[in-house]
């Protein structure tokens, strides 16, 4: 089980980005891990976007990539798009970190750095206070970007 229950995920909304949803990931194995949702479900993988949605996908994800440079002194991104637990079309955005941060005296580790993500026992992750707070952090630096031609509805 993760660290944010399924019946709380919508605690995890960050903001819509011209409808698509940027979520926190609740189980945070690296700090800022986002979740990119389309703004209608999608069954299948990323290729079953249209030429606009890739688009528009692009967009949102330069959005987040800024957001996570400022929030977090992000060094580097993946991007995966899985779909085992949710089927519908989503993108995880995984920032990297060459070294430590530490968020709320949390000391997050990116014990990968230069490999594929490591995934933290649940014991070592920050516990759902701490992440409903990266949340709340992230959607006050929201604001204070300067994004054109996109709407933004922080939630």
């Amino acid at each position: 089980m993760g660290i944010v229950d399924k019946k709380e995920w919508y605690k995890l909304h960050i903001a819509k980005l011209d409808g698509w949803i940027l979520s926190l990931a609740g189980d945070q194995h690296v700090l800022g891990w986002l979740i990119i949702f389309p703004p209608v479900k999608i069954e299948g993988s990323i290729t079953a976007l249209s030429d606009t949605e890739i688009v528009k996908f692009k967009q949102i994800a330069t959005i987040a990539e800024n957001l996570l440079k400022r929030t977090f002194n992000a060094d580097w991104f993946n991007y995966t798009q899985a779909g085992n637990v949710v089927k519908n079309l989503h993108i995880h955005l995984q920032p990297r970190y060459s070294s430590d941060r530490v968020f709320e005296n949390f000391i997050f580790k990116d014990e990968g750095w230069g490999h594929p993500i490591k995934y933290l026992p649940s014991e070592n992750l920050p516990s759902k206070k701490l992440v409903f707070k990266i949340v709340d952090t992230l959607k006050g630096n929201l604001k204070e970007l300067n994004i054109q031609d996109v709407e933004v509805k922080v939630l």
